[in-house]
């Protein structure tokens, strides 16, 4: 399954009421008592009974208002608060049966939260366009204060694709969505609001969605090397990596990108640093720091990880911009760009593999997160591979690739120089720049899962988790 912008899911709704003459009533049972039924379990697993379900005006509410219905008729303890003002009709409607059912409904204003009680967000789902009034944070600040388990109903109420960090929001712990992951929930300013995501069925037809917006990131087939492959025709990898501080990420992604199939790896560093490389990994080739590879010598140029941001790179750095091969930019060699070329356009064949803080640098003032990065890539004919809590990876044809998969132990240090060892001997085996970073991604993020099942590990625990997913072709006992 793909991603769906919030616009997306209301053009499907507004085709299954006209089309398939499903009302916005039946959809909103199947939903509630979809999400009810999951909550119920959610409760249990926390030795959580009591639930107060916060209902908007709008059809959010009216969602709210059905799983109240259905929670009260599992036998929990449920207490309805809703908002003030005129609600919507099936909004209201719902209201109206819930209290035909003994549930007393009231106001927001007087609702405390506790530890002890799940609180259901049912105020505003997918429908804003705009950040929320100030006026919500009191509340919010309250819920937050007392860290009750919070399940989000659709979205956690604030998001919108334009969300700041600083516009409100409830944060969830858990996000139970309608039919599909929506792209609005995976920005910088969004994702980590939303917890742990799924999807409940509301049994909307499936021939009603149209192609999602993003691909929703798994991992590919597997691209096995050959059974009689050697060193020189795995491909031999020009890493641009180290200096006496860092040397460390040479390292790290020299030992990834062999461990992931790289038959060859020369390592451009200077002198003091090879020294430390070598006595750590003596697989590395080793050349001078302020050397060029050829294109007709090496199959992939990776640099950038622990380089310093140094001025002596910029010739250096100026050719890997306008040399048309298969590459990989990262770290130092980002923020370098940003700085000195900012206007720079990449040959063909590159990949940028920015984290948060370096995309800021490179995409200074952006707002919608999604249109930026998917522009930023055209512009720079380059795959860009944001990195965070989730991956998102942008093509310059506007292919979009997102990957939800927080492992919080991948925040270590080193994990990001791994990463680029893994893609560029990702490219050694898929030659197109956007199917080697999806690849590269979906090895990363799953090592991170395996890795972690240990509890916390270092960047060459993560190298070791890697390598058991490169798999070889053929019988082995040959």
């Amino acid at each position: 399954m793909g991603l769906y912008t919030f616009k997306q899911m209301f053009q499907i709704e507004e085709k299954i009421f006209s089309e398939y003459e499903l009302s916005p009533e039946i959809l909103m049972e199947h939903a509630g008592f979809a999400m009810a039924q999951r909550i119920e379990t959610l409760c249990k697993d926390r030795s959580l009974s009591s639930v107060a379900v916060l209902c908007g005006r709008g059809h959010n509410g009216g969602d709210g208002f059905v799983i109240a219905r259905a929670l009260l008729s599992k036998g929990l303890d449920v207490r309805l608060f809703a908002a003030e003002g005129e609600a919507k009709p099936l909004t209201a409607l719902n209201r109206r049966r819930c209290e035909r059912q003994g549930l007393y409904v009231e106001p927001l204003s007087v609702f405390e939260p506790s530890s002890q009680t799940a609180v259901v967000d049912a105020l505003f789902g997918i429908g804003l366009n705009h950040p929320l009034a100030e006026t919500w944070q009191p509340l919010f600040e309250r819920i937050r204060q007392a860290s009750p388990f919070v399940i989000a109903v659709d979205a956690p109420s604030g998001i919108f694709d334009e969300r700041q960090p600083t516009d409100p929001i409830l944060t969830a712990d858990f996000t139970l969505t309608v039919e599909r992951r929506k792209t609005d929930f995976y920005t910088p300013a969004n994702r980590n609001a939303c917890g742990f995501i799924e999807t409940v069925s509301a049994a909307f037809p499936a021939n009603a969605f149209p192609p999602p917006a993003a691909a929703l990131g798994a991992m590919p087939s597997p691209h096995p090397f050959s059974l009689f492959d050697f060193k020189n025709s795995k491909g031999h990898i020009a890493l641009h990596a180290g200096c006496a501080a860092y040397p460390g990420a040479a390292v790290l992604a020299a030992r990834a990108a062999f461990k992931t199939g790289a038959g060859l790896v020369s390592l451009f560093t200077d002198t003091e640093t090879a020294r430390s490389v070598l006595s750590e990994e003596p697989s590395v080739i080793l050349a001078d720091d302020t050397a060029l590879p050829s294109p007709q010598t090496f199959s992939v140029w990776a640099c950038g990880c622990g380089w310093g941001c140094l001025e002596k790179r910029l010739p250096i750095l100026k050719t890997f911009i306008e040399t048309p091969m298969p590459r990989v930019l990262d770290a130092d060699g980002l923020n370098l760009a940003a700085e000195y070329f900012p206007d720079a356009r990449f040959a063909d064949g590159a990949i940028l593999t920015p984290h948060p803080g370096e995309w800021r640098r490179l995409c200074p003032g952006s707002a919608r997160f999604y249109d930026d990065l998917l522009r930023f890539s055209a512009e720079k004919n380059a795959v860009i591979v944001y990195k965070s809590s989730f991956t998102a990876i942008a093509s310059p044809q506007g292919d979009l690739t997102v990957f939800d998969s927080p492992v919080p132990e991948l925040g270590t240090a080193g994990s990001g120089d791994v990463l680029t060892g893994i893609t560029a001997a990702a490219l050694l085996r898929r030659q197109d720049p956007y199917s080697a970073a999806v690849e590269a991604v979906a090895i990363h993020n799953k090592a991170g899962k395996n890795a972690a099942a240990g509890g916390p590990f270092t960047a060459a625990d993560l190298i070791e988790a890697a390598a058991a997913l490169v798999t070889t072709q053929g019988e082995r006992s040959l």
